[in-house]
């Protein structure tokens, strides 16, 4: 007579050793690319500087505009700060405190995720 095989799923113990392993393998990978030298060039700082900045400055000064109609609506509904930091306060950053030919406005080089 033909016995039977029964399949027996693995414990879910196993699966989760499995998981581990597989994640912490790929994580040295990840830190690899993230560590990865970017090199700046001149295609970058002319994009950086002809592009970006001035559509920073022009992000900064439409956000401006957009909270300062929204202060009202902001201020009655407790989130005038957050509103300040998203339409003033990020744009200014990514405009005047980044160096220029950073990764964030490239020719296709290295882009920070």
């Amino acid at each position: 007579m033909m016995e039977h095989f029964v399949c027996k799923r693995p414990k879910p113990s196993l699966w989760l050793v499995v998981l581990l392993l597989g994640i912490s393998t790929s994580l040295p990978l990840r830190a690899q690319e993230r560590g990865a030298a970017y090199r700046l060039d001149a295609c970058d700082m002319v994009v950086e500087t002809l592009i970006c900045r001035p559509a920073g400055l022009v992000a900064t000064l439409i956000g401006t505009t957009v909270w300062a109609v929204s202060l009202p609506f902001s201020l009655a509904g407790g989130n005038e700060k957050e509103a300040r930091k998203a339409l003033i306060y990020e744009p200014a950053a990514y405009t005047f405190k980044r160096p220029v030919g950073s990764p964030e406005c490239s020719c296709g080089g290295y882009q920070d995720p």
